[in-house]
Order: C-alpha cells, then sequence, then structure tokens
C-alpha cells in the first residue's frame, strides 16, 4: 500500500482531532491535551515519517521513562515549542533512556513535525496547535526501557552526538542516574552539588555544544523524596549543564512533587539518599540528622519540609511524657571558619531545630539545647597531609543529634 500524500495526512489527522475533540473526553492531567483517536494516531505517525534532515529549528527529546521516575504530563515549554518549530517545518529526535547494559534508543531521529509546502497555509498552523499532542501520545510512549536501572549518561552521550548549533535539549527525568559513569553512589550523595557535579563531568564528560537545555521532572520521584535531596539533585544539574557546555543553566528548577509510579518497568532501585540514623541504647534513643536534610546550604534557615525530618523524634517525645531530649548542633571542621563562629553556626542550628519540637508539641522545659561546632568529631575530617577538608567525611560531621532519655526507640 502506499503510505498517504502530505495533504491526504494532514486532512486526516486534522479531521480525525477534530472529531476527537468535539466527542466525549476523560479527564487529562493539566497541561495535557485530549487523548486521540486511532485514526488521529495514525496520521500523526505519517507525518513523523517524513525527515528533514537540515531543517533549521532543531528539538531533542532525552526521555527518562525509568521505574524511578514519576509519570508526568508533557512540559508547556516543549509543547510551546513543539508547535513553534511545525510552523517552520522543524524537526524533533527522540531518545529513550534505558537500563544497565542496554543501549538508549533512537525513538525518532530528525522526524517531521509538520506537512512540507508553503508555511502560509493556513492548515500549516491548525496542523502545529495539534502536534504536541502527536509527540506525547505517539512518540514519547516508544520510550520504553528493557533493562533495570538508570544510565542518564548513555542517553545523553547519544544525544549530544545528535545536536547542532541552535539545537534545543529537553531532557525529561528525575535525574536520578543509578548506573553508568553517572551512577549516584552513596559517595556521590554525600558532597554538596557543586563537587558531585565536579566529579560527574570528570568521569562522565559531554560536549552539548552551546544547546539550550531544558529539564523537567527533576526529583520527581515515585517515591517521594525530601525537599533538601529534590534541591541537591536540582543543584547537582545546574552545575553540569554548565560543565557540559549547555545555556539556559540558570532557569532550571524542581517540579511540585506527585508521587505516583508507572507499571510494569524494569526495577530502578533508589539510590542511598542521605538518611536520618536511629540508634537504640540502655533506654536512650539517638537521631542523628545530617544537617542537608534539615537545613538550606551552609546556613541555620530550616529546609521546607525540616518538620517530617524531626517528626519520629517529636512523635516519641509526645507520646512518652517523661522522657527528655538533648539536642546537639555539629559542624565539619573548617580552615575558612574560627571555633567560635563554628560554635555559632551549631548552636544556631540546635535552636532552629527546638522551634520544630516546641512547634510540634514538646514543652521547651524538655529539651537541652547546645551547639558544640567541631569539637566532637565522629571522624577525623581534615587531611593531616594537605590541611584540605576530606568532603564524604565532613559530611558526616554536618549534623544535628537529638538525643531522647526515657524513652525507647520506635519499633
Amino acid at each position: 500500500m502506499k503510505t498517504r500524500t502530505a495533504t491526504t495526512a494532514l486532512a486526516v489527522l486534522l479531521l480525525a482531532i477534530l472529531t476527537a475533540c468535539a466527542g466525549p473526553t476523560t479527564a487529562a492531567p493539566a497541561g495535557r491535551t485530549t487523548t486521540l483517536a486511532a485514526d488521529a494516531l495514525s496520521a500523526c505517525a505519517d507525518v513523523f515519517s517524513r525527515t528533514v534532515p537540515g531543517a533549521s529549528d532543531r528539538i531533542v527529546v532525552v526521555a527518562d521513562h525509568t521505574a524511578s521516575g514519576a509519570p508526568s504530563a508533557m512540559p508547556d515549554a516543549l509543547r510551546d515549542a513543539i508547535a513553534a518549530a511545525s510552523l517552520v517545518d522543524g524537526t524533533i529526535t527522540v531518545v529513550a533512556v534505558d537500563g544497565e547494559g542496554a543501549a538508549p534508543a533512537i525513538v525518532a531521529k530528525d522526524a517531521a513535525l509538520s506537512t512540507e509546502g508553503a508555511r502560509d497555509r493556513p492548515s500549516v498552523a491548525e496542523l502545529a496547535g495539534h502536534m504536541p499532542a502527536c509527540v506525547e501520545q505517539v512518540l514519547l510512549p516508544q520510550a520504553t526501557p528493557h533493562a533495570p536501572g538508570t544510565d542518564l549518561h548513555r542517553a545523553l552521550s547519544l544525544a549530544s552526538e545528535l545536536v547542532t548549533p541552535g539545537t534545543a535539549v529537553y531532557l525529561l527525568s528525575d535525574m536520578v542516574s543509578t548506573t553508568g559513569p553517572f551512577a549516584l553512589n552513596e559517595q556521590l550523595l554525600s558532597l554538596p552539588a557543586d563537587d558531585a557535579a565536579a566529579r560527574v563531568a570528570a568521569a562522565a564528560p559531554l560536549d552539548l555544544r552551546g544547546a539550550a537545555l531544558s529539564v523537567d521532572g527533576i526529583g520527581n520521584t515515585s517515591t517521594a523524596l525530601l525537599t533538601a535531596d529534590r534541591d541537591w539533585l536540582r543543584d547537582l544539574t545546574a552545575a553540569l549543564c554548565t560543565r557540559w557546555d549547555a545555556t539556559g543553566c540558570d532557569d532550571i528548577r524542581t517540579n511540585p512533587v506527585n508521587a505516583t509510579s508507572r507499571g510494569g518497568l524494569p526495577d530502578d532501585p533508589m539510590p542511598a539518599f542521605p538518611a536520618v540514623e536511629v540508634t537504640s541504647s540502655a533506654g536512650t534513643c539517638t537521631f542523628e540528622v545530617p544537617a542537608s536534610l534539615a537545613f538550606a546550604g551552609d546556613s541555620a534557615q530550616l529546609a521546607a519540609d525540616a518538620h517530617e525530618v524531626f517528626a519520629p523524634a517529636i512523635d516519641l517525645l509526645r507520646h512518652n511524657e517523661a522522657a527528655t531530649a538533648t539536642i546537639v548542633g555539629h559542624t565539619a571542621s573548617s580552615g575558612a571558619h574560627t571555633a567560635a563562629e563554628l560554635v555559632d553556626l551549631s548552636q544556631r542550628r540546635a535552636d532552629a531545630v527546638a522551634d520544630v519540637f516546641v512547634t510540634g508539641g514538646v514543652s521547651e522545659d524538655r529539651l537541652t539545647v547546645t551547639g558544640v561546632g567541631d569539637t566532637q568529631p565522629r571522624v577525623e575530617d581534615i587531611d593531616p597531609a594537605t590541611g584540605q577538608q576530606i568532603e564524604p567525611l565532613a559530611a558526616t560531621e554536618r549534623r544535628v543529634d537529638v538525643v531522647v532519655e526515657g524513652a525507647p526507640c520506635p519499633a
């Protein structure tokens, strides 16, 4: 059977879409268009079957549909870019992220976003308005992983080979890479985002050739992350954007949390982000809270969801009215700050945590609050040979300990 002509494809697509829009519809996520009927999807595929290798307006989408990420609608910025590219006979390329040992798939390469011919035809603008739905419902569903884990670097490396000057790159990902040279292991996750980005960029170099990079879905995982972890992923992504020679890095943001999951996908376990360590001994329960979970950067300003971090300790005190707690702030060692400055920071952090407990219903007279700076280290975080801070060890020193006396740890 001969392929339908461009004119026929356009007519069928427009008729099918208009018919679909006029009929009964089901609720769709915010920002998503009406679900297209089968004949409309077929017409979309006909449009995509044409390639325009030399198009001046090119979009490259790297789609991460691995199990760790929460599904979400296509971002508005990508919708707008697709519609705009369609008007000028631009193209789209879609690269699918896969897992360990599996090559990323090219779902579409330089696929047309419109029919060929004069661009001043009224039908061109009408078709452009519907092409985002075509991409979302025909191309993106094909970006399905086949192996466990998430290898972001391999997909981005492939995408970088397809980038030309002026290409717009859209990365749809939670940025939780679990395999390959960009794997977020425990050591990387213990580092400040900028330091982690430096290590990732050294192990996983990329050159996006000045392309504009937009990232959607950062930290939007099927298992909800704390704000501190989502912010860390955002800062890591922004730093990598710069190191990978992309533009638009200052505009990288996180999305609202949408902790849902996709079914039927290969396993993609979450890496071990910093977490509260709970230990029990002789009628006491100690909660060791990494500062990165409770505070914004190198400050005493509480993270937005700090109350969630301390909720188990607060609940333990509320259910054991005779129990008391000692809140101790600690810092890493630092050659850039005096001992007094470190004690001051640790005290302000301990005071901020105490305020969370009082707000949570724990009487102030049950709390002892102190900051000790770097005077009670768990490990030595300064290299004696160089005098430089050993960052993974320093991360363990930046913490607040909550020692609850008179109550066992929760089961």
